[in-house]
């Protein structure tokens, strides 16, 4: 922890002269080496400036503090703050071991991928859909409460599970030191073969709360994929922010206040105009055909819903319900009536109830230690059903959309591009300038 007077990349420096590559690769390779990590920080990007005027202004990212993946695991929740600078040309450092993080209530259900290795875990499935196959949102709400339990009652905990199936294997180990038999041999072996199980479940877990979409081949990811979610949870969470005067807040609710207000008056208008006689609205352009527009509002057949579904990824974020479209495609056998009947439901009433509506909103930030709400990106996690009503309409409006949106519109659309535009008018401006010489 201190200064390193050296920065890892180009973004960390601001004004005079560029970055030394050499000395960049030098710094981060001797890193590397030492298998450290770059805890991160909140607040402002740079931690030194040269204290000049604009014109002569440098800013860098000198200060930081690494860990050993030992000492990340040990404090999963340390944080680094970029304090205000005084009278020095660097910014102190605030290291937090335990920060509040405000939490509240309880965490949101989240089906776990590593239950499907139990051979129980499908009967927890057939019971909730028994008698719900034209209630989906019924058997959804059954699963969730028998799922809870089976974990808590059956499953249980892996990670207690692990320690005290060493803590068994190291007690046999010293038996067998002592008094060698049969038994005992059998005995290791049958628990080292669980504990192999137990191990692979923990890998398993923590691939999915890595979102890591690969995979080193040879021995257990389960540290490489442990530490990939302790440093992206550390980098997504939410410490401090700025109110709109500029003053910096990192109590919980205060933060979350701010967070409300800015949205709520991001998507709301001070003043609504509206005429007092009705307008004709005009109609130009392309329009869809009657046929056409059946087509798109048309209920979609069991083939359709199902090939939807499984153009999703497995387990990418789950909505409200927790259920990724992962545990649909497993169990299609067990729920895909009801899905089928509730997709078909909506398309026939053109309605999707408030229950599949709900949405998580996470915000992603856009840059390296984002300071205000405008450097937040808010995007909604859904629940699988909703997902699939709109990709099927994305789908259907996909091959209608090219007899809609005029020939000129070549960004966003599939099939074309927006640097045809751009030779087009380099085309155009040449053949302009060559009539002007002629």
């Amino acid at each position: 922890m201190g200064d390193f007077n050296d920065v890892t990349k180009e973004e960390e420096k601001k004004g005079g002269n560029g970055i030394c590559r050499r000395r960049v690769y030098e710094y981060t390779d001797c890193m590397d080496f030492c298998n450290l990590l770059d805890l991160g920080f909140s607040g402002s990007i740079f931690t030194w400036t040269n204290k000049r005027d604009i014109s002569g202004l440098i800013q860098q990212r000198l200060d930081r503090v690494w860990a050993n993946s030992d000492w990340k695991a040990s404090f999963p929740e340390a944080m680094v703050r970029h304090l205000a600078r005084i009278n020095s040309d660097h910014f102190p450092l605030l290291l937090s071991l335990t920060p509040n993080l405000g939490r509240s209530g309880g965490r949101p259900f989240r089906f776990q991928p590593i239950w499907l290795s139990h051979e129980s875990f499908s009967s927890i499935v057939k019971d909730a859909w028994e008698g719900n196959h034209q209630n989906i949102n019924g058997a959804i709400i059954s699963f969730i409460q028998k799922a809870k339990a089976w974990n808590k009652d059956v499953f249980g905990n892996i990670f207690w599970k692990k320690k005290n199936l060493i803590a068994r294997i190291l007690g046999v180990e010293n038996a067998l030191g002592r008094n060698p038999s049969q038994r005992l041999i059998n005995l290791h072996m049958s628990l080292s073969e669980e504990l192999g199980h137990i191990l692979g479940l923990e890998e398993e877990l923590w691939g999915i709360k890595a979102r890591t979409d690969w995979l080193i081949q040879g021995e257990r990811n389960t540290k490489f994929f442990h530490m990939s979610t302790l440093i992206r949870r550390s980098g997504n969470r939410i410490h401090r922010i700025q109110d709109s005067v500029g003053n910096w807040e990192d109590d919980p609710k205060r933060v979350q206040r701010i967070f409300l207000k800015g949205f709520t008056n991001l998507y709301r208008t001070e003043q609504v105009c509206c005429p007092l006689e009705p307008t004709v609205i005009p109609i130009w352009g392309n329009r869809l055909t009657d046929s056409e527009a059946m087509i798109l509002a048309a209920p979609p057949s069991d083939a359709e819903i199902l090939f939807t579904l499984n153009t999703m990824k497995p387990f990418k974020a789950p909505g409200p319900d927790g259920l990724h479209a992962g545990f649909f495609q497993r169990f299609w056998m067990v729920v895909g009536n009801s899905v089928k009947f509730e997709v078909k439901r909506m398309f026939r009433t053109k309605k999707i109830p408030q229950h599949f509506n709900k949405t998580l909103i996470a915000l992603i930030p856009k840059q390296t230690g984002p300071e205000t709400i405008n450097h937040f990106r808010p995007i909604s996690l859904c629940n699988t059903i909703y997902k699939i009503v709109t990709k099927i309409l994305v789908q259907r409006m996909k091959h209608l959309m090219p007899t809609l949106i005029s020939p000129s519109q070549t960004a966003f659309i599939s099939g074309r591009r927006g640097t045809d535009n751009v030779i087009v008018a380099q085309e155009l401006v040449y053949t302009l300038g060559e009539k002007e010489r002629a």
